[in-house]
């Protein structure tokens, strides 16, 4: 996966700075948790209060009936009960039996991530007030303001974090820079592959309608509700929040052409079977590097069965008959 490097740094300012660099591009710092930071101290009683109701935002989440116990009961699940698998489960059992997730406890992880839905819950509430007294300088987008504050928590009060070292070096011996658990209590912290992941699993515990989208050699999400017909991109692999357009990721990181577009896999939202089926060439990759090369045929052989339409699918587990 790739990324374009940022030389901005993370500012220290109040809100109201942040409501200055919106208007750059809607790329703008994450410092939002310093207008309630003290909330915390003097409000513990309120937090847990918060944390344990329904938000009356007027977001369902999605009902999760499904959970399996292996990846190989997850792969045996119909594509269409995928919907009703957490995204976060699914990520996390691809992850298993890889180097780097020798301690992975999903039950403790797919918690982690619960609580930290529960604070995101908690700072956009206490913060709403600033968009309903000044939407303009959100650009009258209630769900964009949503989205800066899930990523300003994640990234200011939990750690998570880029990790230039493991996806600058395409690194995927180690499944932690491709997984959400390098991000979960631990200081490895994420990729392209991984931090778009964890934005949507949190997302969808609050009941945001966020999904994964492909570029050619990266990932990103977008919000996309079908009520009010609102959709954007949004890329928070940098300290900040950008929404760029379809036409950026059509020529960054790697250009995409018009033909390959219309092939289905680019530029589009994922599916449930096709985030699987990415989840599993992420896993392939790293059985891959790891010299365990008919694992690897295997897990892009499921993927491709998932995802046919991907264009480098029949190369992908072509590339690993003959190692």
């Amino acid at each position: 996966m790739a990324r374009r490097k940022e030389t901005s740094r993370l500012s220290k300012t109040t809100l109201e700075s942040t409501r200055k660099n919106w208007g750059r591009n809607l790329s703008y710092t994450l410092s939002v948790l310093l207008v309630v930071g003290l909330a915390l101290i003097a409000y513990p009683a309120i937090l847990c209060k918060e944390g344990s109701e329904t938000s009356a935002n007027g977001f369902n989440p999605p009902m999760v009936t499904h959970k399996a116990e292996s990846l190989a009961e997850l792969l045996a699940i119909g594509t269409e009960k995928l919907a009703n698998v957490d995204i976060a489960d699914m990520n996390l059992l691809c992850a298993t039996g890889l180097p780097g997730s020798e301690k992975l406890d999903i039950s403790k992880c797919l918690a982690r991530i619960g609580e930290w839905a529960e604070r995101v819950r908690y700072w956009t509430d206490q913060s709403m007030w600033d968009f309903s007294q000044n939407p303009q300088n959100f650009k009258n987008s209630e769900a964009k303001f949503r989205v800066l504050i899930l990523i300003s928590v994640l990234q200011k009060e939990y750690g998570v974090h880029y990790n230039e070292r493991g996806e600058r070096n395409c690194n995927f011996t180690n499944s932690k820079n491709v997984f959400i658990h390098g991000m979960i209590d631990d200081v490895n912290g994420g990729t392209c592959a991984s931090m778009p992941v964890m934005y949507v699993a949190v997302g969808r515990r609050l009941g945001y309608p966020m999904k994964l989208v492909l570029a050619k050699t990266h990932i990103f999400a977008r919000w996309e509700d079908p009520k009010t017909g609102e959709k954007f991109n949004i890329e928070g692999t940098n300290a900040q929040f950008a929404d760029h357009p379809d036409s950026y990721y059509q020529n960054w990181p790697v250009r995409i052409t018009n033909a390959e577009l219309k092939q289905g896999w680019y530029l589009k939202p994922l599916n449930p079977a096709e985030e699987l089926a990415v989840f599993l060439q992420n896993r392939a990759y790293c059985l891959f590097d790891n010299n365990r090369f008919r694992e690897a045929r295997t897990a892009f052989t499921e993927s491709y069965r998932l995802a046919p339409q991907n264009p480098l699918g029949p190369a992908q587990i072509a590339g690993v008959s003959e190692p």
